[in-house]
């Protein structure tokens, strides 16, 4: 029953957007009609009906999209469609315009928010040597340590004071293995020891990591080697409040492509394990043999280190494993929000070829549809006769909008007489 209206083949600067195939089919009927209904069938149409209709013009939409699309507005003119009640063309009076809009085509997936951390960690030495005034680490104070005191909901978090970090009572020609201050100066008395002590606090950078857990690849082509939950963590940057885009830092001003694809064994959100993305100040003050460790010791596998390394290899010419583009080009808009149930998604654009159905009806019971030839009516037979010649002439009513082209025959005639036929428009 359907037939081809229209055919679009889209092109724009030699690149393919997608070809557009249209098939309309305009459904007549005398009475009133079920149009929830498929035709022949009781069951529901699996896309929005028109019902309580005495005609309606469905439209089906094919729609071919490979590489990038373009997004934007597409025309279709719709100008004939097929009656179904003849089996015939039928022109419009007045054509129809199909307004679509076209956005990329992304694969969404879905994920769920596991905990967050912080983009990078950084140990901070306080001791004489680059303290003006210093009068000594002091990690007992509940008011005042060396460090300061990290407050959360009014309560100051267990270990933020950080640790003290002492040469030994004898002076020794070496420098501390972790505060670096020289430890050979002879002190007068105990007090005055406390001087050759080190300060050793946490400093958290302006960058937050929100943990997500999903499925990640890149376009789903035979052979494609998929990333699983179930050993991979996406990073998404927090926002910053306050913070203008000439001043957000490089980590996050490329948004999402920016994202971090890291392993799950090297993230720890609670925060006691040495060496993992999430280190807390307990962990880090809790760290074995901490004052025989170097500077930084336990504060390996910082998000911003693997960002880093990406982004030093992009810059080179190579491509990283870290950062969320070498799996995927993200939507201009990467996070979808379904706003009634809340479900996120994370937005990959889709370049392999994707074909998309789409079927859109309307009522039609005000739109004329032209019937050449439908409500032709004959008003007057004339007709005469010479010796062996008869002549008819046939008198045409076209009570239609459009014209028509008519063939009227002669039939039942008597005595012989063959049967002509003539046409007229």
């Amino acid at each position: 029953m359907p037939v081809i209206a229209c055919k679009l083949i889209c092109k724009r600067a030699n690149v393919r957007i997608g070809c557009w195939y249209v098939v309309i089919t305009a459904l007549s009927m005398d009475g009133d009609y079920d149009c929830g209904l498929r035709e022949g069938s009781k069951e529901r149409a699996p896309y929005h009906i028109i019902e309580e209709c005495h005609r309606k013009i469905r439209l089906n939409v094919n729609i071919t999209n490979a590489k990038k699309t373009p997004e934007g507005f597409e025309y279709i003119y719709v100008k004939e469609v097929h009656d179904s009640s003849t089996g015939v063309k039928v022109r419009l009076l007045n054509p129809i315009v199909l307004r679509l809009r076209q956005d990329q085509v992304v694969l969404a997936y879905p994920f769920k928010y596991v905990s967050a951390v912080n983009g990078k960690i950084t140990e901070v030495v306080v001791n004489r040597e680059n303290t003006k005034n210093y009068t000594g680490c002091d990690d007992t104070s509940p008011i005042n340590p060396t460090c300061g005191l990290k407050f959360e909901r009014g309560k100051a978090v267990a270990y933020s004071e950080g640790f003290c970090c002492f040469c030994p009572e004898q002076p020794v020609n070496r420098k501390q293995t972790r505060g670096g201050q020289d430890c050979s100066h002879v002190e007068p008395d105990l007090e005055k020891q406390n001087l050759k002590a080190s300060a050793h606090c946490l400093q958290f950078s302006d960058i937050w990591y929100s943990i997500v857990a999903s499925y990640y690849t890149a376009n789903p082509q035979k052979g494609t080697v998929l990333i699983s939950a179930d050993d991979n963590r996406l990073l998404i940057p927090q926002p910053l409040p306050g913070v203008t885009l000439d001043k957000l830092p490089l980590a996050v001003k490329n948004g999402a492509t920016d994202y971090l694809l890291i392993k799950k064994s090297v993230i720890n959100p609670v925060g006691d394990e040495c060496d993992m993305a999430g280190i807390s100040f307990e962990g880090f003050a809790k760290q074995k043999d901490r004052c025989e460790a170097p500077k930084n010791t336990c504060l390996k596998n910082q998000p911003l280190d693997f960002w880093d390394a990406d982004d030093k290899k992009r810059k080179s010419g190579g491509k990283g494993v870290y950062l969320l583009e070498n799996y995927g080009s993200p939507y201009k808009d990467p996070i979808i929000i379904d706003k009634e149930t809340k479900e996120h998604w994370l937005a990959i654009e889709y370049y392999d070829e994707q074909q998309t159905v789409l079927t859109i009806e309307f009522n039609a019971d005000q739109i004329v549809a032209l019937t050449p030839g439908r409500h032709i009516q004959i008003s007057k037979v004339i007709s005469s006769s010479k010796e062996n010649k008869i002549t008819f002439n046939v008198f045409l009513s076209n009570k239609d909008l459009a014209i028509a082209t008519i063939f009227t025959q002669a039939i039942d005639c008597k005595f012989g007489v063959p049967i002509p036929i003539m046409s007229a428009k």
